[in-house]
Protein backbone atom coordinates (compact mmCIF):
# COMPACT_ATOMS: atom_id res chain seq x y z
CA UNK A 1 0.00 0.00 0.00
CA UNK A 2 2.80 2.39 0.92
CA UNK A 3 4.72 1.54 -2.25
CA UNK A 4 1.63 1.97 -4.43
CA UNK A 5 0.87 5.37 -2.96
CA UNK A 6 4.52 6.40 -3.30
CA UNK A 7 4.25 5.70 -7.04
CA UNK A 8 1.05 7.73 -7.23
CA UNK A 9 2.82 10.60 -5.45
CA UNK A 10 5.69 10.45 -7.99
CA UNK A 11 3.47 10.29 -11.07
CA UNK A 12 0.45 12.34 -10.17
CA UNK A 13 1.76 14.46 -7.31
CA UNK A 14 -1.26 14.91 -5.05
CA UNK A 15 -4.17 13.99 -7.30
CA UNK A 16 -6.97 12.80 -4.99
CA UNK A 17 -8.59 10.81 -7.80
CA UNK A 18 -5.37 8.89 -8.41
CA UNK A 19 -5.21 7.89 -4.74
CA UNK A 20 -8.85 6.78 -4.69
CA UNK A 21 -8.42 4.81 -7.92
CA UNK A 22 -5.30 3.15 -6.54
CA UNK A 23 -7.05 2.29 -3.25
CA UNK A 24 -10.00 0.79 -5.15
CA UNK A 25 -7.65 -1.22 -7.39
CA UNK A 26 -5.83 -2.61 -4.35
CA UNK A 27 -9.14 -3.52 -2.67
CA UNK A 28 -10.36 -5.32 -5.78
CA UNK A 29 -7.05 -7.14 -6.02
CA UNK A 30 -7.49 -8.52 -2.51
CA UNK A 31 -11.23 -9.18 -2.76
CA UNK A 32 -11.04 -10.65 -6.26
CA UNK A 33 -12.64 -9.73 -9.53
CA UNK A 34 -15.95 -11.57 -9.07
CA UNK A 35 -19.22 -10.15 -7.87
CA UNK A 36 -18.79 -7.58 -5.13
CA UNK A 37 -19.37 -8.85 -1.62
CA UNK A 38 -20.99 -6.78 1.09
CA UNK A 39 -17.57 -6.34 2.71
CA UNK A 40 -16.07 -5.05 -0.50
CA UNK A 41 -18.96 -2.65 -1.09
CA UNK A 42 -18.60 -1.31 2.46
CA UNK A 43 -14.87 -0.86 1.97
CA UNK A 44 -15.36 1.00 -1.31
CA UNK A 45 -17.86 3.33 0.38
CA UNK A 46 -15.44 3.92 3.24
CA UNK A 47 -12.61 4.60 0.76
CA UNK A 48 -14.69 7.28 -0.91
CA UNK A 49 -15.47 8.89 2.46
CA UNK A 50 -11.81 9.28 3.48
CA UNK A 51 -10.72 12.92 3.45
CA UNK A 52 -7.02 12.50 4.08
CA UNK A 53 -4.29 10.33 2.66
CA UNK A 54 -3.33 9.11 6.15
CA UNK A 55 -6.88 7.95 6.91
CA UNK A 56 -7.09 6.25 3.50
CA UNK A 57 -3.83 4.36 4.11
CA UNK A 58 -4.91 3.36 7.64
CA UNK A 59 -8.29 2.16 6.38
CA UNK A 60 -6.73 0.05 3.63
CA UNK A 61 -4.14 -1.48 5.92
CA UNK A 62 -6.69 -2.34 8.59
CA UNK A 63 -9.37 -3.79 6.33
CA UNK A 64 -7.13 -5.53 3.83
CA UNK A 65 -4.98 -7.14 6.52
CA UNK A 66 -8.18 -8.45 8.12
CA UNK A 67 -9.40 -9.78 4.76
CA UNK A 68 -6.07 -11.44 4.03
CA UNK A 69 -6.12 -13.09 7.49
CA UNK A 70 -9.67 -14.31 6.76
CA UNK A 71 -8.58 -15.76 3.41
CA UNK A 72 -5.58 -17.47 5.03
CA UNK A 73 -7.80 -19.01 7.71
CA UNK A 74 -10.19 -20.26 5.01
CA UNK A 75 -7.31 -21.77 3.06
CA UNK A 76 -5.96 -23.42 6.21
CA UNK A 77 -9.41 -24.79 7.01
CA UNK A 78 -9.71 -26.27 3.53
CA UNK A 79 -6.33 -27.99 3.81
CA UNK A 80 -7.23 -29.33 7.28
CA UNK A 81 -10.60 -30.69 6.14
CA UNK A 82 -9.31 -33.94 4.58
CA UNK A 83 -7.11 -34.56 7.60
CA UNK A 84 -10.03 -34.06 9.98
CA UNK A 85 -12.09 -36.47 7.87
CA UNK A 86 -9.29 -39.05 7.97
CA UNK A 87 -8.93 -38.73 11.75
CA UNK A 88 -12.69 -39.07 12.24
CA UNK A 89 -12.66 -42.15 10.03
CA UNK A 90 -9.85 -43.71 12.09
CA UNK A 91 -11.72 -42.92 15.32
CA UNK A 92 -14.84 -44.74 14.14
CA UNK A 93 -13.22 -47.58 12.15
CA UNK A 94 -10.02 -48.30 14.11
CA UNK A 95 -11.14 -51.89 14.66
CA UNK A 96 -11.16 -52.49 10.89
CA UNK A 97 -8.37 -52.83 8.38
CA UNK A 98 -7.41 -49.28 7.32
CA UNK A 99 -4.79 -48.46 4.72
CA UNK A 100 -3.39 -45.15 3.57
CA UNK A 101 -4.46 -45.95 0.00
CA UNK A 102 -8.04 -46.62 1.09
CA UNK A 103 -8.28 -43.36 3.04
CA UNK A 104 -6.67 -41.38 0.21
CA UNK A 105 -9.13 -42.91 -2.28
CA UNK A 106 -12.04 -42.13 0.02
CA UNK A 107 -10.86 -38.48 0.21
CA UNK A 108 -10.16 -38.45 -3.55
CA UNK A 109 -6.51 -37.54 -2.97
CA UNK A 110 -3.29 -38.97 -4.30
CA UNK A 111 -1.87 -41.28 -1.59
CA UNK A 112 1.52 -39.55 -1.62
CA UNK A 113 -0.07 -36.11 -1.35
CA UNK A 114 -2.38 -37.31 1.45
CA UNK A 115 0.56 -38.80 3.33
CA UNK A 116 2.53 -35.55 3.05
CA UNK A 117 -0.46 -33.45 4.06
CA UNK A 118 -1.23 -35.72 7.03
CA UNK A 119 2.37 -35.54 8.26
CA UNK A 120 2.41 -31.75 7.85
CA UNK A 121 -0.84 -31.25 9.76
CA UNK A 122 -0.39 -33.81 12.56
CA UNK A 123 3.37 -34.14 12.90
CA UNK A 124 3.20 -37.91 12.49
CA UNK A 125 2.74 -40.25 9.57
CA UNK A 126 -0.61 -41.91 8.95
CA UNK A 127 0.39 -45.46 9.88
CA UNK A 128 1.98 -44.29 13.15
CA UNK A 129 -1.18 -42.33 13.95
CA UNK A 130 -3.41 -45.38 13.44
CA UNK A 131 -1.09 -47.57 15.50
CA UNK A 132 -0.95 -45.07 18.38
CA UNK A 133 -4.71 -44.63 18.31
CA UNK A 134 -5.28 -48.39 18.43
CA UNK A 135 -2.83 -48.80 21.30
CA UNK A 136 -4.62 -46.04 23.25
CA UNK A 137 -7.88 -47.93 22.76
CA UNK A 138 -6.17 -51.15 23.84
CA UNK A 139 -4.90 -49.43 27.01
CA UNK A 140 -8.45 -48.42 27.87
CA UNK A 141 -9.68 -51.97 27.28
CA UNK A 142 -6.88 -53.43 29.39
CA UNK A 143 -7.87 -51.20 32.30
CA UNK A 144 -11.62 -51.52 32.01
CA UNK A 145 -12.22 -55.16 30.99
CA UNK A 146 -11.07 -58.65 31.83
CA UNK A 147 -10.90 -59.63 28.15
CA UNK A 148 -8.07 -61.85 27.00
CA UNK A 149 -5.11 -60.39 25.16
CA UNK A 150 -6.23 -62.02 21.93
CA UNK A 151 -9.72 -60.54 22.34
CA UNK A 152 -8.34 -57.05 22.97
CA UNK A 153 -5.91 -57.40 20.06
CA UNK A 154 -8.80 -58.39 17.82
CA UNK A 155 -10.92 -55.44 19.02
CA UNK A 156 -8.19 -53.02 17.93
CA UNK A 157 -7.61 -54.72 14.55
CA UNK A 158 -4.64 -56.96 15.36
CA UNK A 159 -5.14 -60.53 14.16
CA UNK A 160 -1.79 -61.66 15.62
CA UNK A 161 -1.58 -61.35 19.40
CA UNK A 162 2.20 -61.51 19.37
CA UNK A 163 2.46 -58.65 16.88
CA UNK A 164 -0.08 -56.68 18.97
CA UNK A 165 2.09 -57.22 22.04
CA UNK A 166 5.19 -56.01 20.18
CA UNK A 167 3.43 -52.86 18.94
CA UNK A 168 1.96 -52.22 22.37
CA UNK A 169 5.34 -52.54 24.06
CA UNK A 170 7.00 -50.30 21.49
CA UNK A 171 4.48 -47.50 22.15
CA UNK A 172 3.58 -47.98 25.82
CA UNK A 173 7.01 -49.11 26.97
CA UNK A 174 5.65 -52.23 28.71
CA UNK A 175 3.97 -55.46 27.68
CA UNK A 176 0.15 -55.40 27.67
CA UNK A 177 -0.07 -57.88 30.58
CA UNK A 178 2.20 -55.74 32.74
CA UNK A 179 0.28 -52.62 31.73
CA UNK A 180 -2.95 -54.28 32.90
CA UNK A 181 -1.36 -55.20 36.26
CA UNK A 182 -0.02 -51.67 36.72
CA UNK A 183 -3.14 -49.71 35.80
CA UNK A 184 -6.23 -51.84 36.41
Amino acid sequence: IDAAFAQVRQKHFYSADAYYETAIAIARLVYGQGAMSAGERALLEDIRSCWSLASLVDLLKERLCAKIAELQAELQSRSNKPIRAAIEYVETHYAERISLDDIAAMLQLNPTYFSTLFKKETGTNFLAYITEYRIEKAKALLCSTNDTMSSIAEKVAYADTRYFSQCFEKIAGVKPSLYRKMYS
